[in-house]
């Protein structure tokens, strides 16, 4: 279970630059 947390809390930190990447598409 501990496993399954720091996978969704990794997933989440790379998904985080993706989503200030998206933002900066879309205003420029």
């Amino acid at each position: 279970m501990k496993n399954l947390t720091s996978l969704k809390r990794y997933s989440s930190f790379i998904s985080l630059p993706n989503e200030l990447g998206n933002l900066i598409s879309l205003t420029t």
